[in-house]
């Protein structure tokens, strides 16, 4: 991931009910910050990621785990949405947080052929920030790195999308 590349959060969470969201979520304040291991993804080399809201582009940061089935369920999706954002004109990027232990992750993304990037929240340090309390979860960051929309639960492509168009960002 680029550094300096604006982040838009888009974290996902077990239930359609509203999440618990960061603190202001929705009300446009600033992203909490992490920094986490990468282990997995394209061009993954063990450096280190997370919601850099430099101004360029936003990100979808999305919760997840490899032992949550209805994770598991929506991660097409997510991919979907990593591949549409490999194009240098896009508008935003794709970043998932896995809180399972590292190589069960690295092997089931192996396994499934994902390629989104992955950093591994061993500690729950991202998962605390951002208040989840259920994975999947979902938080949208606008490219400014300002707190957007913020849910629980797996929810429809269109759903995800309209939310990322919403917080000022053109999905493709």
């Amino acid at each position: 991931m680029a550094v300096g590349m604006t982040l838009a959060v888009v974290v996902a969470g077990i239930g359609l009910r509203r999440s618990v969201a960061p603190s202001g979520a929705g009300s446009g304040a600033p992203a909490p910050q992490f920094r986490l291991p990468l282990i997995a993804g394209e061009g993954a080399t063990g450096e280190r990621a997370g919601p850099d809201v430099g101004g360029k582009r936003a990100l979808l940061l999305h919760f997840w785990a490899p032992s949550c089935a209805p994770c598991i369920q929506e991660l097409p999706l997510w991919q979907r949405l990593h591949e549409a954002a490999r194009s240098p004109t896009s508008p935003f990027a794709v970043l998932t947080v896995a809180g399972d232990e590292a190589d069960d992750v690295a092997r089931f993304l192996a396994a499934n052929a994902y390629t989104f990037r992955v950093v591994h929240d061993a500690l729950g340090a991202a998962h605390r920030a951002y208040r989840v309390q259920g994975i999947p979860h979902t938080v949208v960051i606008d490219s400014e790195g300002r707190l957007g929309e913020a849910w629980s639960g797996a929810r429809p492509e269109a759903e995800v999308r309209a939310a990322v168009a919403r917080a000022g960002v053109v999905a493709r």
